[in-house]
């Protein structure tokens, strides 16, 4: 990190990995340099894990007090103008689709944006 380089590191399954670059990442920050902290993921799975779980555990750790943010790509959110746009043109469809497409709208309304 103080050598403003990149680093690949390559270990097996519960060695420490996360903590040993989440942890220094989290310390070097700096926020009034408006720089950011990126890391990315190979999987949904690990993304949630450092989100929900080892995050929590380092920001206290570390005393970071900087934001944090769970960000995926668009494939993973509903478009809601989408869904609405749908809806209006199905409505002549078949009974059982619209049924489902009431289903994910109420959801909508109740879920994170």
């Amino acid at each position: 990190i103080d050598k403003k380089t990149q680093l690949l590191v390559e270990a097996e399954t519960g060695t420490g990995k996360t903590f040993a670059y989440l942890a220094p990442a989290l310390l070097s920050y700096n926020k009034d340099n408006d720089a950011s902290i990126i890391i990315s993921t190979g999987s949904k799975a690990l993304q949630e894990q450092l989100y929900l779980k080892d995050l929590p555990l380092l920001i206290e750790a570390t005393g970071f007090t900087g934001s944090v943010s769970l960000l995926k790509g668009r494939s993973n959110y509903l478009c809601r103008e989408r869904l609405n746009r749908f809806m209006l043109e199905s409505q002549r469809k078949e009974k059982a689709l619209q049924i489902t497409l009431v289903k994910i709208k109420n959801w909508s309304l109740k879920t994170k944006m």
